[in-house]
């Protein structure tokens, strides 16, 4: 159905994303031998957050505008860069389903590059497939335990495995 096909396409987002700041941060250690953290954090801020932020704005106002919305505590997720908390919860805002994506991403980037650090000096390769068995036996295990917990649908919607996937690539 539309859905399964959906799914493979975010998992192929992450991996793909995954993927791509790894690139970035091996080509920028392959140069500098360190990562400027804050220069990486500058960067992804400057490319995902003004667009993110206009793209909230712009759909507040018109569905507050059109609509009898009103705005309720799950906005403090959104402008922290949090939407998937109420994507998991079922208590998304309307047409903006999809930021929990973007979310995802964000957190991955708030802790990949101290990892990414500390993997490149010491078989990086080992220690990031040990990173994606763990995660996937861990959702694994939730899911056996825990079917439709939010922690089991926490371990679905957070697919740090799939970006570990893609930065082994």
């Amino acid at each position: 159905s539309k859905w399964v096909l959906a799914e493979h396409g975010v998992t192929m987002f992450f991996v793909l994303s995954g993927f791509l700041i790894t690139y970035l941060l091996i080509r920028e250690y392959n140069i500098n031998h360190n990562i400027k953290i804050k220069n990486f954090y500058v960067r992804r801020i400057l490319r995902i957050w003004p667009l993110y932020f206009l793209y909230i704005i712009i759909t507040l106002l018109i569905i507050c505008l059109i609509t009898k919305f009103k705005l309720d505590s799950n906005l403090i997720y959104y402008i922290v860069m949090l939407p998937n908390v109420p994507f998991i919860n079922a208590e998304n805002y309307p047409v903006m389903y999809h930021l929990w994506s973007i979310g995802v991403e964000e957190q991955f980037y708030l802790f990949w590059p101290f990892i990414f650090l500390t993997f490149i000096k010491k078989s990086f390769v080992k220690k990031v497939i040990i990173c994606i068995v763990f995660l996937s036996v861990f959702r694994l295990i939730i899911w056996y335990f825990m079917p439709f917990s939010k922690l089991a649908i926490l371990s679905i919607v957070n697919r740090f495995d799939c970006m570990f996937f893609g930065a082994l690539v």
